[in-house]
């Protein structure tokens, strides 16, 4: 069985638990270009910021991946609403979407040494835009790579939900872990390019990888998809290196 996908607003779309996540993404947005219009620590101009403490990394991680991965989620909160006791729907759908985006806000853990240390060794700002270019080239050539649509595939697969219980809330946080597990592997690539940029030239990436991720998860890339997205990424990479 694989989870549903198909227009924001269809069989349910009008769900308590999409309407959440519209508006979790929509608030990230809003944060992300607050940041931006409001920057801490003068990075507004920058493409690439200077060295940054841990919470200069993590903050901005959480706030991107609200913006970014919020709607990704919204084919499992809607297989948990639908399979879920009527009662019990929402405390399902909320544990499942908890469990997936708290295991992407986690993962900024890593992904805040990686940047800090990157960015103490690499302090001139046009070798780290390059390095955020050759992630980008990264992600485009793993967008297309059969085995990142083998995983893709492996994403959209549903597991049998318990009613009831104790049981039933752990295979909501279950499910909603093994989700977030695949996205990282899928979408990773992408999400630390974006950790590596400050700047306008961050708000552009991260409208490019919402687009993306949005359609992948909502509607479905087929070979065409896959491609135009490979394609926009590139031209992203190209972007990020002659902004450097």
């Amino acid at each position: 069985m694989a989870l549903a996908s198909g227009p924001l607003v269809g069989r349910f779309g009008a769900l308590p638990p999409t309407v959440a996540l519209v508006g979790l993404a929509s608030a990230g947005w809003v944060a992300l270009l607050a940041a931006h219009l409001h920057p801490v620590g003068g990075h507004a101009h920058h493409h690439v910021a200077a060295t940054r403490a841990v919470e200069g990394v993590l903050g901005p991680w959480v706030v991107m991946v609200l913006a970014t991965m919020a709607l990704a989620a919204v084919p499992l909160a809607q297989h948990v609403f639908a399979n879920s006791l009527r009662w019990r729907r929402r405390r399902a759908a909320a544990l499942a979407v908890s469990a997936y985006l708290g295991a992407w806000c986690l993962a900024g853990v890593p992904v805040a040494a990686a940047v800090i240390a990157l960015e103490r060794t690499v302090l001139d700002h046009r070798r780290s835009a390059l390095v955020a270019s050759a992630t980008l080239l990264v992600a485009a050539v793993w967008q297309i790579s059969p085995s990142r649509r083998r995983l893709a595939a492996r994403c959209r697969r549903t597991v049998p939900l318990p009613l009831r219980g104790l049981r039933a809330d752990a295979a909501s946080v279950r499910f909603g872990l093994q989700q977030a597990a695949g996205c990282l592997i899928s979408c990773g690539p992408l999400m630390l390019s974006m950790a590596l940029l400050t700047g306008a030239v961050h708000l552009l990436v991260a409208a490019m990888v919402t687009a993306i991720v949005a359609c992948e998860r909502l509607v479905g890339l087929h070979a065409s998809g896959r491609s135009a997205a490979a394609a926009g990424i590139t031209l992203g990479a190209v972007v990020v290196a002659l902004s450097g």
